[in-house]
This record gives structure tokens, sequence and C-alpha cells, in this order.
């Protein structure tokens, strides 16, 4: 019994797989790289940790929620931000988030740019790029506006349907 239901369950993700030839409606998005304060005060350098996920209007514009963490030893600070994201060119993104500081509750937004250099499109969506992207907050602290915000780069992979 539990042969025949593993060939029923590989069938139907195969299927569903070779339906889908581009992320037609969800991105799930993880990523990982590191992270700086631009003045350096507060810590040199972070952990950055990108979890998300998006909807795509067209092969144009998307949108969704992106929860980032940057911390080390002795600083810490998380984003929660909403984003909007143009793809000017084929594996190229642009990014505009807007949302809140987690941590000093503040008001934050920012600017991203992510290039995908690995993409696959038959069969379930994935793709594998890096990004850059900047943040600032309102609140004091790591990431504060009057301080520059934070400059987080790193890998970051996407599956979607």
């Amino acid at each position: 019994m539990k042969k025949i239901l593993c060939v029923l369950l590989l069938s139907a993700a195969l299927a569903a797989g070779v339906a889908a030839e581009s992320a037609d409606y969800l991105t799930f998005t993880v990523g990982a790289g590191f992270a700086s304060d631009i003045t350096g005060t507060t810590s040199d350098t972070m952990a950055s940790n990108v979890f998300g996920v998006d909807y795509n209007f067209n092969d144009t514009f998307t949108g969704g929620f992106k929860y980032m963490t940057m911390s080390n030893s002795a600083a810490g600070v998380a984003f929660s931000v909403m984003n909007f994201t143009m793809v000017p060119k084929e594996n190229v993104s642009v990014s505009l988030y807007t949302g809140s500081e987690s941590v000093g509750a503040g008001a934050a937004f920012g600017l991203g740019v992510a290039y995908d250099f690995f993409t696959k499109k038959e069969g379930l969506f994935s793709s594998m790029g890096v990004y850059v992207d900047w943040l600032a907050s309102s609140a004091a602290g790591v990431g504060a506006m009057e301080d520059g915000g934070i400059i987080a780069m790193g890998l970051k992979t996407k599956v979607g349907f």
C-alpha cells in the first residue's frame, strides 16, 4: 500500500510540474548572506536571512512580503516589509520596500536589486541568484536612517508555480 501511495504522489507531482512552465502565481524566496551597518558604529558585519512570498501580477511586476533579519553577537535588527518588484530585463529585478522594523517598531523602507543566474522554467519554476538590498528605519540603533541604514547582500533561491 505504501508503494502504491508513493507512486501516486510522485506521478501527481510530476504531472503538476510538467503543467507549470513559469511562475504564474506565487513565488517563495529564501536567502542568506551578510549585512553591514553603513556607519559601522553599532556593528560591522552581520548575518542576513531573507524569507518571502511574492504574487506575480504579470511577467514584469510582482508584489509580496519579505521578512529580513540581520544579526551578530552584538546587535540585530529585523524588517517586515512589503515589496513591489519590477523586472526591466530578463533575470534582473528592482524592488522597492516599505514596512516596519520589527525590533524598534520604526517605519522602514529600502531598495533592492537582484540578478538570477540560474533559472528553470520547465516544470516547477525555480531560480537562484544574488541580491543587494539597502534598508533604513526611522528607529534609532542598527539600520537607522540618520546613520545611513544597512546594506545586505547574498544568495537567494526562488521556487514557484
